[in-house]
């Protein structure tokens, strides 16, 4: 996969910040991914409630696919950091475009990278979450699943912690619920408050 730089404001800006980040804080536990990682950054409420107490770091990057995030992982963005926990969750911006085996196979080599570059961290990979059908109506729920089995074999092969978050986000496994979801895509606060105690126990090991 090749690794691809954004020139937008927001992803310069965004990767800037992370830098600076990364160089001033202690950092014990690594968020990284697109836009469900960083939307946490809108309830600041919540990541003080359930994440605080782990020195969290938020390293999403709103609207980044998979090559964006390698080139983030590339130019600097874990380098010095000793974080005992990474959280990644990313893909789902790939799944317009590109079948479920390409974007298993970079969602691996992405998790390699930090495993590479953290290999003392306990890595855990979140599954793509369900995502309601587009304007267009086409679903993507198929893809997903087949993403999630593909992600969820390798990680037990390579001793990372895969985690499927699909039942407390879906009544059915083919869309957001819409008590959880504003758009059909992102979280809004009641979604964040459902998944944040799975993701409590599972950085608590």
């Amino acid at each position: 996969m090749q690794a691809i730089m954004r020139s937008d404001d927001h992803h310069r800006e965004k990767h800037q910040r992370i830098l600076e980040m990364i160089k001033r804080d202690t950092i014990r536990t690594v968020f990284f991914g697109d836009s469900l990682m960083r939307r946490w950054e809108e309830h600041p409420l919540l990541w003080q409630r359930f994440f605080s107490r782990f020195e969290p770091a938020n390293c999403g990057v709103g609207a980044d696919r998979l090559e964006h995030m390698k080139w983030r992982l590339l130019n600097g963005e874990l380098e010095g950091v000793e974080a005992e926990t990474v959280l990644f969750l990313g893909g789902t911006n790939n799944l317009v475009d590109q079948d479920p085996a390409t974007i298993a196979a970079g969602i691996k080599e992405l998790v390699s990278i930090i495993k590479e570059k953290l290999p003392s961290a306990r890595i855990i990979l979140l599954g793509l979450f369900p995502r309601s059908p587009d304007a267009s109506l086409r679903s993507f729920s198929h893809q997903v699943r087949a993403v999630n089995e593909e992600l969820s074999a390798w990680a037990e092969e390579h001793s990372i912690i895969f985690a499927d978050l699909s039942a407390l986000l879906s009544p059915d496994g083919e869309r957001l619920d819409g008590e959880l979801s504003d758009d059909g895509l992102h979280l809004n606060g009641r979604g964040y408050e459902r998944i944040g105690p799975t993701l409590v126990r599972l950085i608590e090991g």
